[in-house]
């Protein structure tokens, strides 16, 4: 399975859709500047600090993803993040969802609490000869309480900057009929399917995502910053060891 499909995967499938775990407590969407929190038999409604698509739970169900409208000059927020707990409680006092925005133009793929960290896509675009235009995904790991960077093999560059989409750069780009992913306005679930991003202890992430069964992508170490490596293992065995880390 290659790296588009398994983005695709991710965001059409609604593959990571864990339940929030945060006291029991769900969210549920009601338009798109506001959303109803449950808690038992407690219900609150409150806006939202941004207008939203659709949002989802992260892994280790501690926060909300939200995914905004298409970025562009005057909007290049795609995606932001709220702690549910924090919300909720917000909700409760009839205060507005504060939703901490993520990097221009990135998206958010998983927050995780225990390790305090979070992994997000961009898509970096290029000429493939005349004007025939490609791209790739590039992932970024960050400290979710600073929003410093944490530097990986596969970290963007510096130079990828100006090549990263967004259209107030390449807005000629977007005229020949290429356009950046975007998320889609209603997830749907598929329990066959779970794609992994960071573990729930926080030691693993998959940069793009990762399934075990059956087994694609690349899960690294994050105190090492190195690759896990499968070697020796059958399928079954990749399978497993999978499995356990993403237990």
């Amino acid at each position: 399975m290659n790296v588009k499909l398994l983005f695709n995967l991710f965001f059409v499938c609604g593959a990571v859709l864990s339940k929030a775990n945060a006291n029991e407590i769900t969210a549920t969407k009601v338009s798109d500047n506001s959303l109803t929190f449950t808690q038992g038999e407690k219900h609150y409604t409150c806006k939202t600090q941004y207008t939203y698509l659709n949002f989802r739970y992260s892994n280790d169900g501690q926060f909300i993803i939200f995914y905004f409208p298409s970025a562009d000059f005057k909007n290049p927020i795609k995606s932001g993040s709220a702690n549910i707990l924090a919300a909720y409680t917000r909700c409760m006092k009839g205060l507005k969802i504060v939703i901490k925005a993520a990097p221009k133009y990135e998206l958010i793929i998983d927050i995780n609490k225990n390790a305090n960290i979070m992994v997000t896509n961009q898509f970096y675009i290029y000429k493939n000869g005349g004007n025939t235009i490609d791209g790739r995904l590039l992932s970024s790991v960050y400290h979710y309480g600073t929003s410093k960077p944490l530097y990986f093999p596969f970290s963007p560059l510096k130079s990828d900057a100006k090549y990263i989409y967004h259209s107030d750069y390449n807005g000629d780009l977007v005229g020949k009929g290429f356009d950046s992913p975007a998320p889609i306005d209603s997830i749907q679930g598929n329990a066959a399917l779970k794609v992994n991003v960071i573990s729930t202890d926080g030691k693993y992430i998959a940069p793009v995502g990762a399934t075990c069964e059956p087994f694609s992508g690349d899960i690294w170490g994050v105190d090492k910053k190195k690759p896990i490596s499968f070697d020796g293992l059958d399928s079954n065995g990749i399978t497993e060891k999978c499995k356990g880390i993403f237990k």
